[in-house]
């Protein structure tokens, strides 16, 4: 096993192999993928690669690298597949905490000429909070076989149909990875994982009746 790793956790790799008896079969290599050399192909390549929204953190040129570097004819990838999915949602408590907090006057000073720039970023979304109501079925915005793409961006555009009356606050995204025969998903509805959902919230939320 080689692992991989450019940050100070690199430091406590052997240390844990060594706990589980393993310490002849895993050897660590601080830094980035594109800065090491292996010492040959591996059978298998697992990563962690992806952003909470698939693309953010500008990870994903570096899982193409080691495929296609350090991946055996035939090898494994785990995960394998990506989806990247949003909903338009109901999440007044997530948008509260985030874009509305810009449209008012906090100690004496007013941050509403920014409100607007301020939505449109995106946020992650807290788990403790209320979860955000869908108002339109779930869509996958790309579907990714890691296997053989070589995008790292995407440009998107969907028409969806409202499923019930509510006020929009904006697109809930999140991923889903297949990891051999199981998916693990962040939608906001699933178990708590390593990744998040995150709210890209509109500027002003927008009421809608069903069918529209």
């Amino acid at each position: 096993v080689y692992c991989v790793e450019p940050s100070p956790v690199a430091g406590h790799i052997q240390a844990l192999a060594r706990a589980n008896g393993v310490e002849d079969r895993v050897v660590t290599l601080r830094g980035r993928i594109e800065d090491i050399e292996l010492p040959e192909q591996v059978d298998v390549l697992l990563s962690v690669f992806t952003g909470n929204l698939l693309f953010t953190e500008s990870l994903m040129p570096s899982l193409y690298y080691a495929r296609d570097r350090y991946l055996k004819p035939g090898g494994a990838m785990f995960p394998d597949r990506a989806r990247l999915v949003f909903a338009a949602s109901e999440a007044p408590e997530q948008y509260a905490k985030t874009a509305a907090r810009y449209r008012s006057t906090s100690l004496g000073i007013d941050y509403s000429p920014v409100a607007d720039a301020v939505a449109n970023d995106w946020f992650l979304m807290d788990r403790g909070a209320s979860a955000p109501v869908p108002i339109t079925r779930p869509i996958t915005a790309v579907d990714l076989d890691l296997r053989r793409t070589q995008d790292d961006r995407i440009k998107w555009q969907a028409s969806v149909e409202v499923t019930r009356d509510g006020l929009i606050h904006g697109l809930v995204g999140w991923i889903e990875l297949r990891l051999g025969e199981s998916w693990l998903s962040a939608a906001p509805d699933a178990p708590d994982i390593h990744w998040h959902p995150a709210l890209l919230p509109l500027a002003t939320p927008l009421p809608v009746r069903r069918g529209q």
